[in-house]
């Protein structure tokens, strides 16, 4: 709980100043005098006045990491029939960045990232993300605390319409526990 409110902090400071990080990993956090920090901007980008996405003409991010709409915005270039040339453009959100983290709490939860289980390849994996027809399996495991697992379940919704934000993850009861009162 400890650091996923620390990377969950680190990430609404981000976002707060309308700023999407879009390379979020486990690499890109460090631990500094007891303090996670969000370090690598390189493919950041900032959120035109007015709007809450950006227009990318490029896939960019660590691909374990990207989310199912920057995958599908992938799928659609590579798809084209058209012989010439076309100009990608993929519409990204703050909700990429949420995905990553989801991710990164999956991956440490269970061992391995969702989809890991999935043949065929790279495309194969690749079509799996990015098709809301394939939902995120979550294995049941004994003593797994259902906040979490719904913190989790948030993190990873598919349709970034549906996915939490950082502000309502920061609120979610996996962080705010309610401990049971002792009945007399």
């Amino acid at each position: 709980r400890f650091y996923w409110e620390q990377m969950l902090t680190a990430m609404l400071e981000v976002h707060s100043a309308d700023i999407i990080h879009a390379d979020v990993k486990p690499a890109n956090f460090l631990l500094v005098a007891g303090e996670l920090k969000l370090i690598d901007f390189g493919m950041a980008c900032e959120i035109p006045t007015g709007q809450d996405y950006v227009v990318r003409k490029f896939i960019s991010g660590t691909k374990e990491y990207m989310s199912p709409e920057v995958y599908a915005g992938m799928l659609k270039d590579e798809d084209s029939d058209v012989e010439v040339e076309k100009e990608m453009s993929i519409k990204i959100t703050k909700k990429v960045d949420v995905w990553a983290l989801g991710i990164i709490l999956y991956q440490t939860i269970y061992g391995f990232q969702p989809f890991h289980q999935v043949p065929g390849g790279r495309m194969s994996k690749i079509r799996a993300v990015s098709s809301l027809l394939h939902p995120v399996e979550f294995e049941e495991m004994d003593n797994l605390d259902p906040e979490l697992l719904d913190s989790m379940k948030r993190c990873l919704e598919k349709d970034p319409t549906k996915r939490a934000t950082i502000e309502e993850l920061l609120v979610h009861p996996f962080l705010q526990p309610q401990h049971l009162k002792v009945l007399n």
